[in-house]
């Protein structure tokens, strides 16, 4: 194929993508197709992302999946590769639970739920819900997403899935195997991988795991040195 008829519609972009910007030709052209290898890209603003990064997958036929540093550039690329075969999938918080709903079967739970949201579903406190194998907007998502060659999420959805196949919450990735993954704003990606390791235990969970008061909040760095010494004897015992 002639550089002339390689354009984004030659791949299958949606129309508003017509041609090329230089710079994705040329990050195009220095992408590492070698299995398992990383390609950094470093691309300002105004070198279209979005199109570049859905074109990678494209050209090399690899099943993708972007990942986004919020929800907000995860909705803009959704909507802007939507006709493009795009899946856009997100964490239970953000489908509304049809079961509670006014007509729904399981609207008589609807006390469990203070959000209204599939994350604090009926289903999430030992009620069984057949939504689950289709009906369920979250549960829906997921399942096209598994069956789907580009999927967009963001890095904390991504990495909960990651929890939960340590913690053996759940047996296999829902999403699947991807070939291609592409790291959106990728130096926002520690802080999430930190954010997703925090651990918060409050003053009375600290009493009930050590059998310790927490120090006053006046207390000089070196206390708490002493403090957290003494705890660390205690958690092991």
């Amino acid at each position: 194929m002639g550089r002339s008829s390689f354009s984004p519609r030659s791949l299958g972009a949606p129309p508003q993508f017509t041609e090329w910007r230089a710079a994705q030709l040329d990050a195009i052209m220095r992408f590492d197709r070698t299995p398992h290898s990383t390609s950094l890209i470093v691309a300002p603003t105004g070198v279209g992302k979005t199109l570049l990064a859905w074109a990678l997958g494209a050209i090399t036929g690899m099943r993708t999946l972007i990942l986004t540093a919020n929800r907000s550039l995860q909705k803009a690329y959704a909507d802007a590769l939507a006709d493009a075969g795009l899946v856009d999938v997100r964490g239970q918080q953000n489908y509304p639970c049809r079961a509670i709903g006014p007509m729904g079967h399981l609207r008589q739970y609807q006390q469990l739920s203070g959000s209204g949201m599939c994350d604090d579903a009926p289903c999430h406190h030992g009620v069984q819900c057949p939504l689950v194998a289709g009906g369920c907007d979250y549960y829906d998502a997921i399942h096209t997403a598994s069956g789907a060659e580009f999927v967009v999420t963001n890095y904390a959805f991504w990495i909960n899935i990651g929890k939960q196949l340590r913690a053996g919450r759940t047996k296999e990735d829902p999403l699947g195997k991807f070939d291609l993954i592409i790291c959106d704003e990728a130096h926002m990606s520690a802080d999430e991988v930190n954010r997703a390791l925090t651990v918060e235990l409050s003053a009375e969970a600290v009493r009930s795991l050590l059998g310790t008061q927490l120090l006053k909040e006046k207390a000089k760095p070196g206390e708490w040195r002493k403090w957290a010494d003494r705890s660390a004897v205690l958690l092991r015992e």
